[in-house]
């Protein structure tokens, strides 16, 4: 029997009040359910400056136990069973995309300086109904502060 049993996962992983890590934001990213690598949908909102769908990559340690109760709750059960057996790291770094997977998601994962010179944990993936110039895969991801219209960072992602 393995020693890296969930509970010592969640000791490990998820002890710190004060505390979600990006490696958590980033591998949870990678985490498929049903074919969608979409854990970021247990929070939304909709940035009406941006015509953008606001949504939240954990932004306080006290939203797990909201998370943990709502639709997405797969994708934080299977991270915590990969983390039985591999590090964050480790799935983190051997993650391989799908092919439909959005460039702006596989930046996120894997270039771990786009979250962690950000303070928010916030990105909106802009509607691109009625805007010239923005083709299909076209996402534009956007961190903002808690404080209305700041913006601390914009990439634009293909």
């Amino acid at each position: 029997m393995s020693e890296n049993i969930p509970s010592n996962v969640i000791n490990r992983y998820f002890s710190k009040e004060t505390d979600i890590s990006n490696d958590i934001r980033r591998a949870l990213l990678t985490i498929g359910v049903n074919g969608k690598y979409e854990y970021y949908e247990y929070w939304w909102s909709f940035w009406y400056v941006s015509n953008a769908n606001k949504r939240c990559l954990i932004d306080k340690f006290r939203e797990l136990e909201y998370y943990i109760y709502s639709d997405c709750k797969l994708y934080f059960k299977e991270l915590v069973l990969k983390l039985i057996d591999n590090s964050l790291r480790d799935i983190i770094e051997n993650f391989v995309p799908p092919h439909n997977m959005p460039n702006w998601k596989i930046q996120l994962i894997k270039d771990p300086a786009l979250l962690d010179k950000n303070t928010s944990h916030y990105i909106a993936i802009p509607n691109r109904i009625g805007k010239p110039g923005l083709s299909k895969k076209t996402i534009l991801v956007k961190f903002s502060s808690s404080k209305i219209g700041e913006q601390t960072h914009l990439d634009q992602y293909t």
